[in-house]
């Protein structure tokens, strides 16, 4: 691994379990493995990055897994949340003190809504937090993203896209879009979760060498781990089933292969995320 620059982040890791203190919901897709705080600093140490953003998964329904991440990291981490929509205004600031930086809107796990009503959903959130200084996060593909997309001069907060998009090989529209949103700076991309796409290594290099070109400013890197399962069949979704067999070091190692830069590389793993997490 390459000598990397202090303070770098891991912009998108998730803790599961233990079940029996942070139970999972019961219409979840998929039940993971138990992953907590030793394993992900143990990730850290490897990658050799200092800092980690928490992000709520859909098979918690609520914040207590994230919360209790915040408690053990300290100030090293930052945590994506959901949103029941009844949480009063003091909650929020007491989420904020805690670490919380953002708000996640996941269509991709969880529902089935169409593409207006998701951006009526992101938009709804995002003007619920406009003045705690957070961002909206979304984990949407396809239809769903180009409808957040289009109406990005309306949102209040700052716009993060998982995933490079979720982007298929074949959806041209999507990806020009998100590139030309991403050039206006009107959202953020996460590099995360390469091996979600389609030739992963090759279609993350090219989206990363893409992505860089049109704003380096307003992108960030994230490992995804512990990987959720891939295993998500009714069958088994009560079951717990092992995380993804993927090298997390090698989506490092790749990443920095594809940003050669050091002055690029310490913009997206350190400048860009202490700006938008407030680090």
């Amino acid at each position: 691994m390459p000598e990397l620059p202090q303070q770098g982040t891991d912009c998108h890791t998730h803790l599961f379990g233990p079940a029996d203190k942070f139970p999972y919901v019961a219409n979840r897709a998929y039940t993971p493995s138990d992953a907590g705080e030793t394993e992900a600093r143990q990730l850290l140490a490897e990658l050799g990055l200092e800092r980690i953003v928490l992000v709520h998964a859909s098979v918690h329904g609520d914040n207590r897994r994230l919360f209790h991440g915040l408690e053990e990291f300290g100030s090293t981490a930052r945590a994506v949340v959901t949103l029941q929509g009844t949480e009063t205004s003091a909650e929020l600031r007491e989420w904020s003190a805690k670490g919380v930086a953002g708000v996640r809107v996941n269509n991709v796990s969880t529902s089935s809504l169409s593409p207006q009503a998701v951006a009526e959903n992101v938009l709804a959130a995002s003007r619920r937090i406009a003045n705690l200084g957070w961002h909206i996060q979304v984990l949407l593909k396809g239809a769903d993203l180009r409808a957040v997309l289009e109406r990005a001069t309306e949102l209040p907060t700052p716009l993060v896209i998982d995933h490079f998009g979720l982007l298929s090989a074949e959806d041209d529209e999507t990806r020009d879009l998100l590139a030309d949103r991403l050039s206006d700076g009107l959202c953020w991309v996460k590099l995360s979760a390469a091996y979600r796409l389609a030739n992963a290594r090759e279609t993350a290099h090219a989206l990363t060498m893409r992505f860089v070109a049109a704003n380096p400013e307003h992108l960030l890197w994230g490992s995804d781990w512990p990987h959720p399962p891939a295993n998500r069949s009714q069958e088994t979704r009560l079951v717990a089933q092992p995380f993804r067999d993927v090298d997390t070091k090698q989506l490092f190692r790749d990443f920095l292969n594809s940003v050669p830069s050091e002055d690029t590389r310490r913009r997206i793993l350190v400048e860009n995320p202490a700006a938008l997490y407030r680090f």
